[in-house]
């Protein structure tokens, strides 16, 4: 049993199929593994299950639980040929308010890197983990067969809910069951779940991947990984402008992706690696970076020698001051 209280052989059944027996589950973690297999996920077919309200002082007490005592998730494949997504009514509609905002609010991510084999056993792992501790927003398992070489170490991707005052209340709106009845919810800043609550569930993804021998590949190139964990990377996925410099340095594989992304999304594009992971500068959630980290790799060397030149000056000003003459 790991630190977090997910038993080994949970994991085992999870994801290789040993005796239900062994892992004493509770009827709605039962529920849960079964809702969220990969093997069960089919085409386009879209499920939904409702969770039931968490425990006062529980580990899924972290979402607010006055205002959403229950939580609908949905999973399918939204398109045939599309990713696996599982969300809540208000992942949903984060996603389309973010859509709505051509994709330039903070889209903070977390990133876990699973080799390509074992990309369908760490999604029944981490998916269960996401419902059971009540992560409010979408979970996706990209279509690992066709992943571009430079988007590698995304396999998973996990959508971190942050509030934009950018949203339009018109189309930031969600029904969700509060205390039993139907009701209509807006989006807020109330349902941000804090940078502890992340962390926390990530040690523990890492500790039930690593129990059921998921591998990991190298983190994705320009993330930030997220403190000590050896499949989680942390990004600001939040649309820019390509710049020619940086354009210039793009493989052809990634130029021919941005210039079909430019096009779609009128001169905005997915942040290329180069960027490293925050290319908008939006504020970290998990205040995990510098302000060196948030920077383009080509601006830190002018930073450096701006701040250099500043120095020089201040201390000739200071000796003139003093008095003292420079040889």
């Amino acid at each position: 049993k790991s630190s977090h209280g997910i038993q080994i052989a949970t994991v085992a059944w999870m994801t290789h199929g040993e005796s239900r027996e062994q892992s004493k589950w509770t009827p709605e973690e039962e529920q849960i593994a079964a809702f969220v297999s990969y093997e069960a996920s089919g085409t386009t077919l879209t499920r939904s299950f409702r969770t039931k309200p968490p425990d006062a002082g529980s580990q899924a007490a972290g979402i607010h639980g006055s205002k959403v005592p229950a939580l609908r998730y949905c999973i399918g494949h939204l398109r045939e040929d599309g990713p696996l997504v599982l969300y809540t009514q208000l992942g949903r509609c984060y996603r389309a308010a973010q859509v709505q905002r051509r994709r330039t609010t903070p889209d903070w991510k977390l990133h876990f890197s699973i080799s390509q084999e074992d990309a369908p056993r760490a999604w029944n792992v981490i998916a269960f983990l996401f419902i059971r501790r009540r992560c409010l927003s979408c979970i996706e398992l990209a279509k690992v067969e066709n992943m571009p070489s430079f988007m590698r170490g995304r396999e998973i991707s996990v959508d971190v809910y942050r509030y934009s005052h950018r949203f339009q209340r018109g189309n930031c709106s969600f029904s969700e069951e509060v205390e039993g009845q139907p009701a209509e919810l807006s989006l807020s800043k109330d349902y941000e779940q804090s940078a502890s609550f992340w962390t926390s569930w990530v040690q523990e993804v890492d500790e039930a991947l690593d129990a059921a021998g998921i591998r990991p590949q190298a983190l994705a190139q320009g993330d930030l990984r997220l403190g000590q964990s050896i499949y989680c990377s942390l990004r600001n996925e939040a649309f820019v402008e390509l710049t020619r410099s940086m354009n210039d340095k793009l493989s052809i594989e990634e130029r021919k992706f941005h210039d079909k992304m430019l096009s779609n999304w009128k001169g905005r594009t997915y942040p290329p690696s180069l960027a490293g992971y925050n290319a908008k500068g939006d504020a970290d959630p998990f205040g995990s970076g510098t302000p060196w980290s948030s920077l383009p790799p080509w601006a830190v060397p002018i930073l450096a020698l701006t701040i250099v030149a500043i120095i020089n000056f201040s201390l000739v000003t200071v000796l003139e001051w003093l008095g003292i003459e420079l040889e």
